[in-house]
């Protein structure tokens, strides 16, 4: 049985200069250097789902990682019409596409992939980014938490050991 993506594989492979195969169970995995992407279809062979790993949210300050992530998928401006997602079971940020395989050709299969492996690209830098800013974050009010307990702890000695003294100016 032909695969219903075998035909894009070998267009694809035209492209890129290799020769591509469908697994049996309808599915393209290709390795591109740094990047590794899933092609499959789903819904009986109604669509083709592109996806691609993007990296690994910090642990710290999540919430604005995840914030700013989800961001980028407003109107599929800046993801090239594909979704950012996250898998929680693998800590990881994703990106996907559904196309319907119907009217989809072998140049514009071939196209989606190189889109795809752009917007991956850039939202792993721009994910690189947005930990960098949580962990800082995250550093300076451990700082600052750090040194008001310092502060805290020195203010008692530094009056002399009164403690209600101490305690009037807090």
């Amino acid at each position: 049985m032909t695969q219903p993506l075998q035909p894009f594989a070998e267009a694809l492979g035209k492209k890129i200069g290799m020769s591509l195969e469908v697994s049996p169970s309808g599915a393209l995995f290709l390795s591109l250097g740094e990047q590794s992407m899933l092609i499959q279809t789903i819904d009986d062979g109604k669509n083709v789902l592109f996806y691609t790993e993007v990296g690994q949210p910090t642990t710290f300050r999540r919430g604005d990682v995840f914030g700013d992530l989800l961001s980028g998928n407003l109107f599929l401006a800046e993801t090239r019409g594909a979704t950012l997602s996250y898998d929680k079971y693998k800590g990881m940020v994703g990106l996907n596409l559904l196309l319907p395989l119907e009217g989809l050709e072998g140049d514009a299969f071939a196209n989606t992939v190189d889109n795809m492996i752009l917007a991956a690209a850039k939202w792993r830098e721009e994910l690189a980014r947005f930990n960098k800013e949580a962990e800082e974050k995250f550093n300076q009010a451990q700082a600052i938490e750090a040194e008001g307990l310092e502060t805290d702890e020195e203010a008692p000695a530094a009056s002399g050991g009164d403690m209600a003294a101490y305690m009037l100016r807090v």
